[in-house]
């Protein structure tokens, strides 16, 4: 019997793997067009939890699944079960967040509604709203479906014969040991390696959220919403921002998985938040601001120096397992200013190396 979900990939014989490549996607298209009729008619006549605007949205709701999101799950059926759900989800909330912001949030009929005095509509923070229902949606589309056209094809072509799979001695010989065995040590597990990759996944979902928060600030909670608006009302701080993100998520997880940069990569973290902190300070302090802002601007002083905090603590446990730069060893192929700012980088990290 094919697992339903699997974390690391299907590893399995597929059923799929026996039939015709044309009726691969003919049978999800099925399943799929039948679980997406049957959704649709339970979530509208049923439990009356949403209402689609007519007829046609509920029909192109499941030409969609059908024609589009079938045949990439029969794609990806060996990813898995966390990315087929991905590959639906992902859409969809996107889709439902511009709804909510630029339809729904103007007065407007959307093409569909969440129904008032139902269990969706108890779930008052929207983005969770829609990643509770979108989630069921992915579930059924993806690892469902899937499952039951695996089993479909297990009947249908129970006599058929697999294809022919590699044997291990032809792997083997494709790929040699002298040509692909690296031996690649594991990063240990030390409270520095958690927190940084903590912290990276922090600062990716916040990057996540202020990406999404292009389509529309409404739908997300008030601190939140304040907060892309904010934003995208300084195009600069815009820009500003997603540099900054990005800098402390490459520091943030490079510094995690090898430790032998960890020091370093601390040394731009906390650069990068100490820039921040003095200047929310200074904005705080000195500038005329709105009582809204100013508290953000002290919330995120407060927050940037306890990540600090969390930095140097990280930075003094790495110190001793950091190698040394060496400027003699820097290329030579550059221009003589980018050149001079590389070897002035590397004695500038080799003086606080050993401060």
């Amino acid at each position: 019997m094919p697992p339903i979900i699997n974390i690391k990939g299907y590893t399995a014989k597929d059923p799929l793997d026996k039939a015709p490549v044309l009726m691969q996607y003919l049978l999800m298209m099925i399943v799929t067009m039948i679980a997406s009729v049957v959704l649709v008619y339970a979530i509208t006549d049923v439990f009356k939890l949403l209402e689609f605007r007519t007829f046609g949205v509920k029909v192109m709701e499941v030409i969609v699944f059908t024609f589009i999101a079938a045949p990439l799950i029969v794609m990806l059926r060996k990813s898995s079960s966390l990315v087929l759900m991905l590959v639906i989800f992902l859409p969809l909330f996107i889709f439902d967040i511009y709804l909510q912001a630029n339809v729904r949030d103007k007065g407007a009929v959307a093409l569909w509604s969440y129904l008032p005095e139902t269990f969706i509509d108890d779930v008052k923070i929207l983005p969770l709203r829609f990643l509770m229902t979108l989630s069921f949606d992915a579930l059924i589309f993806g690892p469902l479906c899937i499952w039951i056209t695996r089993i479909l094809a297990l009947i249908i072509y129970k006599n058929r014969k697999a294809p022919e799979q590699p044997s291990n001695e032809q792997y083997n010989n494709l790929f040699k040991d002298e040509w692909s065995a690296e031996k690649t040590d594991k990063p240990k597990r030390d409270p520095g390696f958690w927190i940084l990759r903590m912290l990276g996944f922090s600062y990716l979902a916040y990057l996540s959220v202020l990406i999404i928060g292009i389509l529309g600030h409404t739908p997300w909670p008030p601190e939140i919403g304040d907060l892309i608006k904010m934003t995208y009302d300084n195009p600069a701080l815009a820009i500003n921002t997603y540099s900054k993100i990005g800098m402390m998520i490459l520091f943030t997880f490079i510094g995690a998985y090898n430790i032998n940069v960890r020091y370093y990569c601390c040394w731009g973290l906390i650069v990068g938040h100490l820039v921040s902190t003095l200047s929310s300070l200074g904005f705080y302090f000195f500038a005329e601001n709105v009582p809204g802002i100013k508290n953000f601007l002290l919330t995120s002083a407060i927050v940037d120096g306890v990540i600090i905090v969390l930095f140097i603590f990280i930075l003094i446990k790495s110190k001793k397992y950091t190698f040394e730069l060496n400027p003699e060893k820097v290329s030579q192929n550059f221009s003589l200013s980018l050149l001079s700012c590389r070897k002035l980088l590397i004695y500038w990290l080799q003086w606080f190396r050993f401060c």
